[in-house]
């Protein structure tokens, strides 16, 4: 998707590489060039990509997902979106890696789209209102059917691999244990 914002980003109605980012969740773009970096004008040249100024020698632009009409909200890339017939919604994410607890309301025929990895889905759960649902196949992003009753969105993830949570296990009854203190006082004798 970084590779497209160069190969394309001449022409203003060229929104692909945007969109390929906002896809991804991506929300800003960094840049650490000269003044006189033609790389520069190629992203101000890219519709979908608003410059928003310079950090520390680096010009950020704001990646802007969805028409330049719409409401700031409704506009900017988020890692969960819900995608129907009459547009895109934002998701608000509460934790990493697309952990959230959200009130959705989608409309009839409408998904949940994630800016995750195909692989994602085999260590996530995504439940509405208790509801586990399934990721569909061959999609390049997790993408999940929603019911269009809405209700509480949940999305817990797991750890991919479970050694790890073992090991966390033991991390901590190792520290319970040291933190234990065995043996009696020492009792000093007053002479």
């Amino acid at each position: 998707a970084v590779s497209l914002l160069f190969e394309q980003g001449g022409s203003p109605e060229a929104s692909q590489p945007a969109a390929a980012l906002a896809a991804q969740g991506v929300g800003f773009v960094g840049l650490r060039a000269d003044e006189t970096d033609p790389a520069i004008r190629t992203l101000d040249a890219i519709a979908g990509l608003s410059r928003l100024g310079a950090h520390d020698g680096v010009l950020f632009w704001r990646v802007v997902a969805a028409d330049a009409g719409a409401a700031d909200d409704a506009s900017s890339a988020s890692r969960a979106r819900v995608v129907s017939a009459r547009g895109e919604a934002p998701v608000d994410v509460t934790g990493d890696h697309g952990r959230t607890v959200a009130q959705v309301a989608p409309a009839a025929g409408a998904s949940l789209v994630l800016a995750e990895p195909a692989g994602w889905a085999g260590h996530a759960r995504v439940t509405l209102d208790g509801r586990v649902l399934r990721a569909a196949e061959g999609a390049a992003q997790p993408t999940y059917a929603l019911p269009a009753d809405g209700g509480r969105l949940v999305i817990e993830v797991a750890p991919t691999h479970q050694l790890w949570r073992w090991a966390q296990l033991g991390l901590l009854a190792a520290v319970a244990f040291l933190a234990l203190p065995l043996g009696g006082r020492t009792r000093r004798s007053h002479q």
